[in-house]
């Protein structure tokens, strides 16, 4: 399939999918689909800036895990090195350890026994990495752990 052809869904951010979902997190031997909510929200988080800025780009989620693989993007265990998104982006999202002027944030949280990573959007709503969709940021399901990427517009 040409790359410049794929058209987003409403599926298109969910680690499940199965075009990405068995790539594996770095040397971790984990798996996107099991282990990749970080890897997606970075993603998203990617495509609204670019879309903010005018950049006519669109980054699968395939491609950005590629980048990050072929790049140290991860931990040994697993973890998303949040610098990646700036490498990937020339700098024009970048990773900042704090909110002030942030354009985009995402929020860690505790969904039973796991840590999972989700996009804060406008007012109430979120972007879940699990199932691809806008959702409420409250959840009976989960709750938040405090923990929070925040990037800004390069």
């Amino acid at each position: 399939m040409n790359p410049a052809l794929y058209k987003p869904t409403d599926f298109q951010w969910s680690q499940r999918d199965w075009r990405w979902a068995g790539k594996k997190i770095g040397i971790s031997g984990l798996d996107i689909g099991h282990y990749g909510c970080a890897t997606l929200a970075a993603n998203y988080c990617i495509n609204r800036a670019w879309m903010k800025l005018g950049i006519k780009r669109f980054s699968r989620p395939g491609e950005f895990i590629d980048f990050c693989n072929n790049n140290q993007g991860y931990t040994d265990n697993g973890m998303l090195r949040w610098t990646m998104v700036d490498k990937f982006t020339g700098g024009k999202l970048k990773y900042s350890k704090t909110k002030e002027g942030s354009f985009i944030s995402v929020a860690q949280v505790r969904w039973g026994a796991y840590l999972h990573w989700i996009v804060l959007l406008n007012g109430d709503l979120c972007m879940n990495p699990w199932t691809g969709k806008f959702e409420k940021r409250k959840q009976p399901i989960w709750e938040a752990t405090g923990r929070e990427i925040h990037f800004k517009l390069g």
